[in-house]
């Protein structure tokens, strides 16, 4: 059993500067000129990341400033979890904490859960996904499609009245019985946010010729994302104005 051991420094490297084994590498993608074209991917996992850019003229017009969004819903699984997702399990891989015969185990009812059984099911490697009574339908139904296995954690904590203490204390009893399985542990994962500092950023910097935006607004739940950007923009001194929505 694997369990993080809580909140790690974010590493300040490359993916170039790592030993992958070639199979797990995550840079699997031909260069593309800029201004367009097609990628060519090695497999579904290289198509995640280099998300569009897209500059909103329709819903401000006549304004003073530009607003862009980055569409991340065009990762192959459907969001930005994604990223981060291959970058946590492929690392495992790369370092030894999990091997083929691996139960991955984690606790989400919506993007991560996908974005790992997609991963998952790409490296041929078990995932269980524990879900609440949130979880949509449609979630369960790609979760299975994937070949993940889906377990319901119906009832809240005792003590709390919360669900997520209740998956936590699952997760445990899971990595107490079951003895080579690896908690995937989003929260406290240094890939979570490095996987955004290695690609997000980097793709938004590009794709406005160098230029940082003003300010930029970020969804958070686990705060990899908000987190990971942010911390890139500290490090090269850009001024701008980080916004968690």
């Amino acid at each position: 059993m694997t369990r993080p051991s809580g909140l790690i420094p974010l590493e300040r490297e490359n993916d170039a500067d790592r030993q992958y084994p070639r199979e797990f590498h995550p840079a699997r993608r031909v260069p593309v000129e800029k201004n367009g074209g097609f990628k060519l991917a090695s497999g579904i996992l290289g198509a995640i990341g280099g998300t569009p850019l897209v500059r909103l003229h329709q819903i401000f017009e006549n304004a003073h400033f530009d607003c862009f969004a980055k569409l991340e819903g065009l990762n192959p699984g459907g969001s930005a979890k994604d990223r981060p997702s291959v970058a946590i399990v492929e690392r495992a891989l790369q370092t030894g904490e999990i091997d083929k015969d691996t139960l991955i185990v984690e606790g989400s009812s919506g993007n991560t859960g996908i974005g790992l059984a997609q991963v998952c099911a790409y490296h041929g490697l078990r995932f269980r996904c524990l879900v609440d009574p949130k979880v949509t339908q449609q979630n369960v139904d790609i979760l299975r499609a994937y070949g993940a296995e889906v377990e319901m954690i119906e009832h809240p904590d005792p003590e709390t009245g919360e669900l997520l203490p209740a998956k936590l204390k699952r997760i445990d009893e899971i990595l107490d019985t079951v003895p080579n399985s690896f908690w995937v542990n989003q929260y406290a994962s240094r890939e979570n946010s490095g996987a955004h500092y290695r690609s997000t950023v980097k793709e938004i910097l590009r794709d406005l010729d160098g230029a940082m935006p003003d300010y930029l607004f970020v969804a958070t739940a686990t705060c990899g994302t908000i987190r990971g950007c942010l911390d890139y923009l500290m490090d090269h001194h850009y001024p701008t104005k980080v916004i968690a929505v």
